[in-house]
């Protein structure tokens, strides 16, 4: 599985050194709305690091798929008695990931949905505040699946650091002179016990200035390979640029939603249900605990939807496998377990 989530933040302006630092006060907040374009990634780098430095991307072409997140309040949705600490939800498949913002903390909970989701024994905390430039800390967290079938865990670690401040250009010519970088980068390892495990890195950048309420510019690096053989290294990265969604106009997101029954599976077949919130060039593909390819299904052009894809197992030595449905930029994936 993915944990496919943006911070959300606003930024103000610290009177002493102009400098932004993110506070709680701005945290997300029912209503709130992060909003981006997809920018061509070909040929780009994080830049440098430190003060006053300078990062040029105004050269980058801007992709014409876009991207969406609305948050809202978590009283009221269907998993609530289950977080009742939660402040935020956000829809995601047939269900919600559910956030908790305090005066000093943003903290992942969990999600649900009717068939499964993810319950943390230890929640993973997003971000600290205030929080400005230099300023970094490091959560451990540790959870595992619930109503799949499958005792799995995860136990990993989130690190935030503020490295850098200085001028920044984005796609479309808008040049920001006091910027601040905020670097994540999350670390886990999803497994079951008595198999092998898989290693995921998500690593992003978000650049905020004092004039927007959430970041104008990220770019993201997500890799992902089995514990059993490293040298089998998917990577992938995206970039995104602020935007405001017009009024009337279906905002997009690129969040896909995914479930595998039966799973285990011990009947020779068994199904992949999807959600795509945003058409894109789709492909299914069946990983083995070495992280090689089994099965790969290129599905085409698929329009926003819900689709089902037979998966067939009988030739499958046992074992734990991995699914993985990849649309445009944006990757799930789910374990599956062969009887």
């Amino acid at each position: 599985m993915k944990h496919i989530y943006l911070f959300l933040f606003s930024c103000i302006a610290s009177s002493a050194f102009a400098q932004i630092t993110l506070t709680s006060a701005n945290a997300p907040a029912p209503g709130s709305v992060w909003a981006f374009e997809a920018i061509d990634t070909t040929g780009i780098t994080t830049g440098p690091s430190g003060a006053s430095v300078s990062w040029d991307y105004s050269t980058f072409a801007i992709d014409t798929s876009h991207s969406s997140t609305t948050y809202i309040s978590a009283t009221g949705t269907t998993y609530a008695s289950s977080f009742p600490s939660a402040t935020v939800a956000v829809a995601s498949g047939t269900g919600f990931v559910y956030y908790a913002v305090t005066g000093t903390s943003y903290n992942l909970l969990g999600s649900k949905t009717s068939t499964g989701g993810v319950s943390y024994s230890d929640n993973e905390q997003l971000m600290s505040f205030p929080f400005t430039y230099a300023n970094t800390f490091s959560d451990n967290f540790r959870g595992h699946t619930i109503g799949a079938g499958l005792p799995d865990s995860i136990i990993g670690t989130n690190t935030v650091s503020s490295d850098a401040w200085g001028t920044l250009k984005v796609p479309g010519g808008t040049t920001y002179p006091n910027a601040l970088r905020v670097k994540t980068t999350e670390t886990y390892v999803d497994s079951i016990i008595g198999f092998t495990g898989f290693h995921y890195t998500t690593v992003t950048y978000y650049w905020y200035v004092n004039t927007q309420n959430k970041p104008v510019f990220y770019l993201q690096y997500f890799s992902t390979y089995p514990s059993s053989n490293p040298s089998q290294l998917y990577k992938s990265k995206a970039a995104g640029l602020n935007y405001t969604p017009v009024a009337g106009i279906l905002e997009h997101t690129l969040s896909i939603g995914m479930q595998v029954f039966p799973n285990p599976v011990s009947n020779g077949s068994a199904e992949v249900h999807f959600t795509l919130k945003e058409g894109g060039a789709a492909s299914i593909t069946l990983l083995n605990a070495l992280g090689q390819e089994v099965m790969t299904s290129e599905k085409g052009m698929l329009l926003s939807g819900s689709y089902t894809e037979q998966l067939p197992t009988a030739a499958l030595a046992k074992g734990i496998y991995m699914v993985r449905i990849q649309c445009g930029a944006e990757i799930a994936t789910q374990k599956l377990l062969v009887n």
